[in-house]
């Protein structure tokens, strides 16, 4: 499959095929959809989503409610491949374990997993059976109902790390020629999850409306996936603030605003017209509040410019106000 990428990108390395290859959902069939040039945001960290926010809307908790002797039906083509991957696996001598991940899951899916596994003798961990032992907090822990954020991603991989050295053998590559790139991967990582120590985000606009405007400056910028998933409740609450727009279900927008006790400033450029930019000056502190546009993301892209200033990323002032 990597010689047929490479038929539409000769620079493409193993690594970065297979690391985007999670991404392409099931496009892995057609090399040709997949767009191996285009660069990965600034939260997909060798190949890694580091999601950041939260359940806009209270979570429904599908597995607990769910008919606990139901089964799910499962496709031929998909019991094929399991069976296949089965086969290979125990030819090999490696043994396959099947994992559940996600919480957006039902106990007929999970019936159908566990009579799977038993019928290729196979072990089988589903991670709703662990939620309380992991420590997850829904509204905490979860991007969407399907994906966890990176609060829930930390518990997950600490907890699952945890299992893998208690029941099994590894040998330490950390040291190994070729292994460098997971050094700065987990630097990284580490880095980001000192983010997991905020807060909520619709927890935290409710701080960020009760400071004292005399005594705090307030910037704001837009990154249209969470305007997305922008509730009435966040609405609400951005408009506690002072802010005006109405920014929910705003695809492609470029927006920035700063709030102080002197006032309100909102600039906004719709669709894809391009970055906007504040810039002023409080109390002699000079500013800059921009947010980079939906025109600049695809000029990263397409390489028109040699920039990587994407969309709703706000920059840093002179003053090193932020």
């Amino acid at each position: 499959m990597l010689q047929e990428a490479r038929l539409y990108n000769e620079d493409i390395t193993s690594w970065s095929f297979l690391s985007k290859l999670k991404y392409t959902h099931e496009n892995w069939k057609h090399p040709d959809k997949i767009d191996l040039n285009r660069p990965f945001r600034p939260y997909i960290v060798h190949g890694n989503v580091y999601l950041l926010d939260t359940l806009t809307d209270p979570y429904e908790n599908i597995y607990d409610a769910s008919d606990p002797d139901a089964e799910a039906p499962v496709t031929e083509s998909a019991e094929r491949y399991l069976s296949e991957m089965a086969a290979l696996c125990d030819e090999a001598g490696v043994e396959l374990v099947l994992l559940t991940e996600k919480l957006r899951f039902t106990k007929a899916e999970h019936n159908t997993m566990a009579r799977l596994a038993e019928q290729y003798g196979l072990k089988y961990i589903d991670v709703n059976e662990h939620v309380e032992e992991i420590g997850f907090v829904h509204h905490r822990d979860l991007y969407d109902p399907t994906h966890f954020n990176l609060s829930g991603a930390v518990k997950f991989t600490d907890w699952l790390g945890k299992y893998l050295s208690e029941n099994y053998e590894f040998t330490d590559k950390r040291t190994l020629p070729g292994y460098d790139r997971y050094h700065d991967h987990s630097a990284e990582f580490n880095r980001k999850k000192e983010y997991v120590q905020g807060i909520p985000f619709y927890e935290y606009l409710e701080e960020l409306a009760a400071l004292d405007k005399r005594e705090n400056i307030i910037f704001v910028s837009i990154f249209d996936e969470a305007s997305e998933k922008l509730s009435d409740r966040g609405a609400e609450l951005l408009k506690a603030l002072g802010l005006n727009t109405e920014l929910r279900k705003k695809y492609r927008w470029s927006y920035a605003a700063v709030i102080h006790a002197s006032g309100v400033r909102e600039e906004h450029a719709p669709d894809s017209e391009g970055p906007v930019m504040l810039g002023g000056a409080i109390e002699g502190v000079p500013y800059v509040a921009a947010s980079g546009g939906y025109s600049n993301m695809e000029e990263a892209r397409t390489g028109r410019r040699k920039r990587r200033s994407m969309r709703g990323w706000p920059r840093r002032g002179p003053s090193g106000a932020g």
